[in-house]
């Protein structure tokens, strides 16, 4: 009886440990899509460094479905700037623009060089279908993109 019970559990041990390995494998295949799929909102445009950080979907006063932006704005360049004249943010539902509803104060904040400050946006969504934000250069400048589409389903 002692030999069944050394035995299963020595199969139990090595089954525990291959599950935790395959675990491990499958926890860093997900890490790395992740990684891979949030890459493209982030980066430069020119001197700057802008990143969507997060975002939240909710209703504002008139009952109407909105998105909120979270985006970080780094100014590496040699002079004082602010996101409203660096950044142009559009947002699309179904290849259509959404309208703008409001910010924070933070968009039209100066920063000096070496600063960061994080800008929130809320445009009103038309449906709950997926959202394409691009960012880029409002004045034709600066080369670079931000890029990200948000799932608004997976909400």
């Amino acid at each position: 009886m002692k030999r069944v019970f050394v035995l299963f559990l020595a199969f139990a041990i090595l089954f525990l440990s291959s599950c935790s390995v395959v675990d491990e494998v499958n926890q860093a295949l997900e890490d790395a899509n992740k990684i891979e799929r949030d890459e493209n909102r982030k980066g430069n445009i020119g001197d700057f460094y802008l990143e969507i950080v997060d975002y939240g979907i909710d209703v504002d006063e008139y009952n109407t479905p909105v998105i909120a932006l979270q985006i970080l704005f780094e100014n590496r360049s040699d002079d004082t700037a602010n996101f409203d004249w660096v950044a142009d943010v559009d947002v699309f539902q179904n290849g259509i623009a959404l309208d703008f509803v409001t910010s924070d104060e933070n968009r039209t904040t100066s920063i000096q060089s070496g600063a960061s400050i994080k800008v929130i946006m809320v445009y009103q969504l038309r449906d709950t279908s997926d959202v394409d934000v691009e960012i880029t250069d409002c004045m034709g400048q600066y080369e670079g993109k931000v890029k990200q589409t948000i799932k608004i389903s997976e909400e």
